[in-house]
């Protein structure tokens, strides 16, 4: 996976190694988290609000990793 990440992004060099490590950590933990418990799902239903706090996973893991590259470009 770094060595795809890096073809796509040679700058990021070595660093797509711990990217790539954090891209799959975060995937994990939206993955736990955007999926709808029952209880979010009723939540949801009495009080439509409450669905601007519901994340979508393809998104935000999208805008992390974009986040992630942007900061370690920065950083070097």
């Amino acid at each position: 996976m770094a060595g795809l990440l890096r073809q796509q992004v040679p700058e990021l060099g070595d660093s797509a190694r711990s990217i790539t490590m954090m891209t799959m950590i975060l995937a994990g933990t939206l993955s736990a988290h955007c999926r709808d418990s029952a209880t979010a799902l009723a939540a949801y239903e009495a009080d439509p609000t409450v669905l601007e706090l519901r994340l979508d996973l393809r998104t935000t893991l999208e805008n992390g990793l974009a986040a992630l590259i942007r900061g370690t470009l920065a950083r070097s």
